[in-house]
């Protein structure tokens, strides 16, 4: 089967099925025996679309007049193939979309051909500057351009935007190695915090010797930070909800705190495989791993804790920079659900701290509404809880992490 067929495959099976990219991919390629060293030119081009996803789908719609019942996987593909990716022979992806969508090909040679400029291919009916505009530049959805303007001014929001379309830095806690021995090799570089290097090779840094001798643990910058300003005292009960993969308990468990006890739980199967792999593979003492969903987080934990790091299910906005498919999955009709989770779950974990304790709230995300609203209704509703930090880190900062943290204090 021709390349170009099954990037057609795979993007149907993102678009109609809802399946991650990352398992469409590997799934289809599988299927169809692709070598490795071939991979790469399928996904480059499934993935350069979804990252012009809002663009391509306004360009067909605008300018072809298609029913519902029309395929469009290979006419977003072809748009992809002739302003950006141009690995593909133009007549073999022309001859195939034909044969997929139906259209003849002298109709899709013309569509391609309407905007020779890839630099002005967004409809002209758009100023720029406007929503609208913003929208289909940055690959967002119309309401988050809408709702970022609001919570942050526009200055911010563009920023956001920006920030958005770039690579992510993958950035390294440093564990029982020094930091001028990393830095000796060229493919790491120096992070804006200490105990910490960024990985700025090719590839991700899991083929290092330091890697695979676990001398490095993947953590982002902004979780650091924020576990740096809590300071945990020697013999404190924590307890950790963990809605969302992250590994910030790895540098909990590898400050050495004596007598630390953690209670950590995760509320689905893949997060809790996910952590206890890593206790595994870190040797990590001390910790008693739990799977269980927030509203029934007492029924879990069977005495009060000094610190609780409550990491809730969010619209987690930090993926846009790593899953370009995140909006084809995710519902702005979810928010509401969202939010009422985390409601909850701050009430469940805040029954279950000991006064002078510290109730610590973290999310990815860049929503006012799960973040200061949140927080503020809660200390309305627990007037034995004051608000000691919050910060909200943007992914344009040095950081370069999307990531909200609120810690309180439990008083008499």
């Amino acid at each position: 089967m021709h390349k170009f067929e099954i990037a057609i495959e795979i993007l149907d099976q993102i678009l109609d099925n809802k399946i991650p990219f990352n398992l469409a991919t590997k799934n289809t390629l599988d299927k169809y025996s692709i070598p490795s060293d071939e991979r790469s030119i399928v996904t480059g081009l499934v993935g350069c679309e979804l990252r012009h996803h809002l663009l391509f789908s306004e360009l067909i719609k605008e300018e072809l007049e298609l029913d519902e019942e029309t395929k469009r996987s290979g006419l977003l593909l072809a748009l992809a193939n002739y302003h950006f990716y141009n690995k593909f022979d133009a007549q073999e992806v022309v001859a195939i979309t034909s044969r997929h969508s139906g259209l003849d090909k002298k109709s899709i040679e013309s569509f391609l051909a309407k905007h020779p400029d890839k630099s002005d291919i967004i409809p002209a009916k758009y100023d720029k500057g406007s929503f609208e505009y913003l929208s289909l530049r940055y690959n967002c959805p119309l309401w988050l351009v809408k709702m970022w303007n609001k919570h942050y001014g526009r200055g911010l929001a563009f920023k956001i935007l920006q920030a958005n379309t770039k690579p992510v830095v993958q950035s390294y806690k440093l564990n029982d190695v020094e930091q001028g021995k990393v830095m000796l090799n060229p493919n790491f570089g120096v992070a804006p915090t200490e105990d910490m290097v960024l990985y700025i090779g090719r590839g991700n840094a899991k083929g290092t010797d330091f890697y695979k001798a676990k001398q490095l643990i993947p953590e982002k910058i902004a979780y650091k930070l924020s576990l740096d300003k809590v300071d945990v005292k020697p013999f404190s009960k924590v307890a950790i909800y963990s809605s969302f993969s992250n590994t910030m308990y790895i540098d909990l468990a590898k400050r050495n705190i004596e007598g630390l006890k953690v209670d950590l739980i995760t509320p689905d199967i893949f997060t809790h495989n996910e952590v206890r792999h890593h206790i595994a593979m870190y040797n990590i003492k001390n910790f008693t791993l739990l799977e269980e969903k927030a509203a029934n987080l007492l029924a879990c934990i069977s005495e009060k804790v000094d610190y609780f790091f409550v990491l809730a299910r969010n619209s987690n906005f930090d993926l846009l920079r790593t899953n370009a498919d995140y909006f084809l999955r995710f519902s702005r009709d979810e928010l509401d659900s969202i939010m009422n989770e985390q409601r909850y779950t701050l009430d469940e974990a805040a029954t279950l701290m000991n006064e002078g304790g510290q109730l610590i709230y973290m999310v990815p995300t860049l929503n006012k509404k799960e973040t200061k609203q949140i927080i503020n209704e809660f200390l309305l509703t627990h007037r034995e809880y004051s608000l000691l930090e919050e910060r909200q880190f943007f992914p344009f900062e040095e950081e370069n992490s999307t990531l909200y943290v609120a810690r309180m204090l439990k008083v008499k």
